[in-house]
């Protein structure tokens, strides 16, 4: 059991490390003329995003992997980062809607579709890497080819 803790938390560091990467590289995308002449404050607002975009799944997944009886899929956990995307943006987007009537389709492109790329990094990297944890060194005979 307490392996199967040690890769959680190790996998839920990856994962989050993961979303503050790809929030990194979305906002250098999205601006690189400024990000590339601020890089500390790409990588600052990785780490601010991910608090938002990033903890909440990894939390979420990490549970899942704890409740889990073998490894959790890579399938469940983009679905976790997808689902919990898709909650920031209703939220916005139900005021949105109450300020202005219709729906927010440029809000759409803008605050989900540009930032789907985030949930799915975060969770290849927690899926990966927990597999790679649970599946443990090749054994001591094997050559390796």
């Amino acid at each position: 059991m307490r392996d199967r803790v040690v890769a959680v938390v190790l996998s839920g560091l990856i994962g989050w490390l993961g979303g503050a990467a790809g929030l990194a590289l979305l906002a250098i995308a999205n601006s690189p003329a400024w990000f590339l002449s601020h890089p500390l404050e790409a990588i600052e607002g990785g780490a601010v995003g991910s608090l938002t975009y990033v903890l909440a799944p990894v939390l979420i997944m990490s549970c899942a992997a704890l409740a889990a009886p073998a490894r959790i899929s890579t399938g469940i956990t983009a679905a976790i980062g997808v689902a919990w995307l898709a909650l920031i943006f209703a939220g916005w987007a139900r005021g949105s809607m109450a300020h202005g009537g219709d729906f927010p389709w440029w809000g759409f492109e803008r605050y989900f579709l540009s930032v789907l790329p985030v949930p799915f990094c975060c969770a290849l990297a927690f899926a990966l890497s927990f597999r790679r944890m649970r599946r443990g060194p090749p054994p001591s005979g094997a050559s390796g080819r």
